[in-house]
């Protein structure tokens, strides 16, 4: 019961983190470059961790933040092609 209420709220708390910068880089398309560069060297850090502590969840993170942050990156740049 503890190890999965932590892991929702470790969840809950990327869900939040995520919407915020989703928000920021809508309203911001000149600092798309500089903010997934930054997300991309903390995620590239967290799977060398993950991967020679042999941590599972922090990896499924690390991939689950990639994910979305590749998916932030490209509907950002289409927004403001299409602008």
């Amino acid at each position: 019961m503890g190890l999965m209420n932590i892991v929702h709220n470790i969840f809950n708390g990327l869900k939040h983190l995520l919407y915020s910068v989703t928000n920021f880089l809508y309203y911001n398309d000149e600092e798309i470059c500089a903010t997934s560069k930054i997300v991309s060297y903390i995620t590239i850090l967290l799977a060398l961790v993950a991967w020679f502590y042999k941590l599972h969840i922090l990896l499924g993170i690390v991939i689950f933040i990639s994910v979305i942050d590749l998916l932030i990156i490209v509907a950002t740049a289409l927004i403001s092609i299409w602008k």
